[in-house]
């Protein structure tokens, strides 16, 4: 809508968004997109020299894929274009013809992720994480606070990788201590990639270390996107540079959704397999990073239609084969909680979309353009219980038989849909009596 929203209600935090300014003319650059590339490729050569006794210890932790399934190049202006239309109020992309987002049955088809489980909830304190460090590292905690090169070894942004490969990978230590490195490098540098630059963070090391839940019990899938969801959040501020998480699950999201926007060689490289992060080859196109390249994408984004969304790349009904994309509450990692709202994204499962319900609010929320005082507050303990609360189309869920499925024949969204978040509560009043009437009518 020119100029934004006319109605704050929906998304209350418009007033520090980067698409604000973009209308009053103050241009976004394109973001710095955060890899750890060198690090995949280091991990992946030493997974491949391991025994075939250990490479099965190793891949029961279903995370050794993550390293060779990561793009090595990142589309910097296509990911700007998507986070300028990135609302955190409701967690999706608000697009010409509604809005989308990414679900819990991407991560699963993208990144081959576990998403039914144990939530990753903990938030170790600093004492416990030195511990760790020490006993994974082998170094005393005065090692760690050498210096090395220019940098201590340890610091509160995290420890440096490079010294966690050497010490952790060497070929003289125990195989467990080595799993226990590897596995903290892949989830720090592939899934919860953040801005320290060369530092990885130690807060794995709790699951690793100390609890007696199996690290392939974790929701890993589930707390990658809450994470991805709070980097889209924060970055979507005015002013923001860069933007770090596990883009190759959003480069690859909008691949799936959006045919358009595939690399210019433009098809599948191979077979549909999973996880389906493989099927792309990005080797070409995504050289140029310029501002002309930022302004084509949000050119063709102001011009999409729903026609041109590929609704359901996995197949029909993917609520069938990853039942908790269902789940209506907030999805959690460590300290980051996230509203999770697929009731707002139904045509993703195969259904016209109505007019959605008020979104989930946190008890406290500042979304300012100064990320120091970037905060979201919902309650732990309401979390879990939704969490836990969730039946499939019970509790806490998508209600799958209230709705009706999409047809190619039909519109995709019922009446009222596109004015909805901009009406005046009378016009609303009207506009949900246009509904029923609707529903009625369609036996609903």
């Amino acid at each position: 809508m020119s100029g934004g929203p006319e109605d704050g209600s929906v998304i209350p935090s418009f007033g520090g968004h980067v698409a604000r300014y973009i209308w009053i003319e103050q241009e976004h650059s394109v973001l710095r997109c955060l890899s750890r590339t060198k690090l995949c490729s280091d991990l992946f050569t030493w997974r491949g020299r391991q025994s075939v006794k250990d490479l099965a210890a190793i891949d029961a932790s279903w995370l050794s894929h993550l390293p060779g399934l990561m793009f090595k190049r990142l589309d910097w202006p296509l990911i700007s274009a998507f986070v300028e239309r990135w609302q955190p109020d409701t967690n999706t992309f608000h697009m010409p013809f509604g809005e989308i987002t990414i679900l819990l049955h991407d991560v699963y088809n993208i990144l081959g992720l576990r998403v039914a489980g144990n939530m990753v909830t903990i938030t170790p304190s600093t004492d416990v994480l030195r511990d760790a460090c020490s006993i994974t590292m082998d170094m005393t905690p005065d090692d760690l606070s050498e210096i090395c090169g220019t940098k201590t070894i340890w610091q509160g942004s995290g420890v440096l990788t490079d010294k966690i490969f050497e010490s952790t990978l060497a070929v003289d230590r125990e195989f467990s201590d080595q799993l226990n490195g590897y596995l903290w490098l892949v989830l720090g540098g592939r899934l919860f990639v953040d801005k320290s630059g060369n530092r990885t963070h130690p807060s794995f090391l709790h699951e690793l270390c100390y609890m007696d839940v199996p690290i392939n019990e974790y929701v890993w899938g589930t707390a990658a996107l809450a994470y991805l969801y709070r980097q889209l959040g924060t970055t979507s501020r005015k002013g923001v540079d860069s933007i770090a998480g596990c883009l190759t699950l959003l480069q690859a999201w909008i691949y799936e959704y959006f045919p358009c926007f595939r690399p210019q060689q433009g098809t599948l490289t191979r077979d549909l397999q999973m996880p389906r992060a493989s099927t792309w080859d990005v080797g070409a196109g995504c050289h140029s990073k310029n501002l002309e390249r930022l302004l084509s994408f949000r050119t063709r984004i102001d011009a999409l239609t729903d026609r041109e969304v590929n609704w359901l790349p996995y197949g029909a009904d993917p609520a069938l084969r990853v039942p908790p994309t269902l789940f209506i509450g907030c999805i959690q990692y460590r300290n980051i909680i996230e509203p999770y709202m697929p009731d707002r994204v139904v045509r993703q499962l195969g259904f016209v979309q109505g007019i959605p319900r008020e979104i989930i609010r946190p008890e406290k929320a500042k979304r300012p353009t100064n990320l120091k005082m970037y905060r979201v507050d919902f309650p732990t303990e309401m979390t879990d219980v939704m969490w836990k609360r969730f039946v499939p189309g019970v509790s806490q869920s998508v209600v799958l038989g209230a709705l009706t499925r999409l047809s190619a024949a039909a519109p995709s969204v019922a009446p009222g849909y596109m004015q909805y978040p901009e009406m005046s509560s009378e016009t609303r009043t009207m506009t949900e009596q246009l509904v029923f009437d609707w529903k009625s009518k369609m036996g609903l």
